[in-house]
Formats: structure tokens, C-alpha cells, sequence
């Protein structure tokens, strides 16, 4: 690790042969390109949590509103059983 900070502040200085100065942006690209997956793959993670947390949101919902459904029609029933 600190031979590529030492190719990389050599880089900077203009103290690399052409050899060197190829490695080190080599180097760099490959970690922009490490750097950008890195972020893709977070971002999907992120998106497919806030789906789920979404999903699992509407689902809770829908299953309150079938509850009280439930509810509702029971109540029903006993106030015409009540009235009969």
C-alpha cells in the first residue's frame, strides 16, 4: 500500500518514467472502476431494502384492511342476529 502512494505522489511530482506513469493509471482506473461497481451494487442493495420495506409496508396494510373487513362484517352479522 504505501509503494502505490509512493508511485502515486511521484506520479503527481512528474517523477515517474513512462512505464510508471502507465501503472499508476492503470492503478487509478481500476480503482474508479472498483469505486463505480462498489457504488452499483450499494444502490441495488439500497433500492431492493426500500422495495421490501415498501412491499412489506403495503402488505401490512392490506392485511389491517382485511382485518377490519373481517371485523366489520362480523359485527354485522351479530347486530342481525341481535335484531332477529
Amino acid at each position: 500500500m504505501n509503494r502505490d502512494y509512493e508511485a502515486l505522489s511521484a506520479f503527481l511530482d512528474g517523477e515517474t518514467n513512462e512505464l510508471e506513469t502507465r501503472r499508476v493509471l492503470r492503478d487509478l482506473d481500476q480503482a474508479e472502476q472498483w469505486l463505480l461497481e462498489a457504488r452499483e451494487i450499494s444502490h441495488e442493495k439500497w433500492v431492493n431494502a426500500l422495495d421490501e420495506a415498501v412491499l412489506a409496508d403495503a402488505l401490512l396494510t392490506y392485511g389491517d384492511t382485511l382485518t377490519n373487513l373481517a371485523r366489520l362484517y362480523d359485527d354485522q352479522g351479530r347486530m342481525r342476529e341481535a335484531g332477529e
